[in-house]
């Protein structure tokens, strides 16, 4: 059954499927950050974990991950519409998962006019608030290979993949630290892989220098996740993300094998 949303179809003539209301969003605090460094990113939100009733779009989430997620914080508490969109997408993607692709296929091509236009490069995040991974996501990379796709995931296997270069080429993957999968963050790590890691550091605060014997770069500058792994995995000089506690991560008890990590170097 089609969601209500979206029902109202737009440029039919032109065999362009568009959506009254986009999938793809742009107004992010963090990722506009990206746009004085030469690109514009879209974002594509979705209901996490099981919050949509139909189907889990984190299974490799951990318990901290869960309560810590944005989608309980920022304006998806201020403004209950945030959320709502993002559980109403998540029943169109099960429902009709081909018309869903091929809308986000058309809004990249939206996407592409304007940084064509406006002399920027297109990136696109199709994981904001998800952690999915498919066949139409992999043909999408492989059909706007233009396009820098990244992604952050806790999705060991599919880190695997990217180690041994089996995804795409402009797809680029930075594996989420949690309290569930410390040594997988170090064995990423040591294969070259960058890690995200939530610190016990407040807004505008200094993040530690290092950890675990790695050195962490302020993941709030800009989230141009790809920048940061050119030649990563080939010169096995991967960094540490550093990412500030926001939301309700705050509340959470920093410890050394927690998903928020004490401010101190290690």
């Amino acid at each position: 059954m089609m969601v209500c949303m979206h029902t109202t179809y737009l440029n039919q003539k032109m065999k362009t499927i568009r959506l009254a209301n986009p999938l793809l969003t742009f107004n992010n605090a963090k990722t506009i950050k990206g746009q004085p460094l030469g690109y514009r990113t879209a974002i594509l939100y979705l209901a996490p974990h099981k919050a949509s009733g139909v189907i889990n779009t984190c299974e490799h989430s951990s318990k901290e991950c869960r309560a810590t997620c944005l989608y309980k914080s920022g304006n998806a508490i201020l403004y209950p519409k945030v959320n709502q969109a993002r559980v109403r997408k998540t029943k169109l993607l099960h429902a009709q998962p081909d018309l869903f692709w091929e809308v986000i296929h058309n809004e990249i091509d939206s996407l592409r006019s304007y940084c064509l236009k406006h002399y920027l490069k297109p990136a696109v995040r199709l994981n904001g608030t998800s952690d999915i991974y498919n066949a139409s996501i992999e043909y999408l990379m492989w059909m706007n290979q233009d396009v820098d796709f990244y992604d952050y995931t806790k999705d060991f296997g599919r880190i695997k993949d990217f180690i041994q270069r089996r995804l795409p080429h402009n797809y680029s993957l930075t594996f989420s630290h949690s309290e569930a999968n410390f040594a997988q963050s170090i064995s990423c790590l040591e294969s070259g892989v960058n890690v995200a890691v939530v610190f016990d550091v407040g807004r505008g605060k200094k993040l530690p220098a290092t950890w675990c014997g790695y050195k962490v770069v302020d993941g709030d500058v800009h989230d141009l996740r790809f920048l940061d792994t050119i030649d990563s995995i080939k010169n096995q000089k991967a960094v540490v993300i550093g990412l500030r506690a926001k939301g309700s991560a705050r509340k959470l008890k920093p410890r050394k094998l927690g998903f928020v990590q004490p401010n101190t170097d290690t």
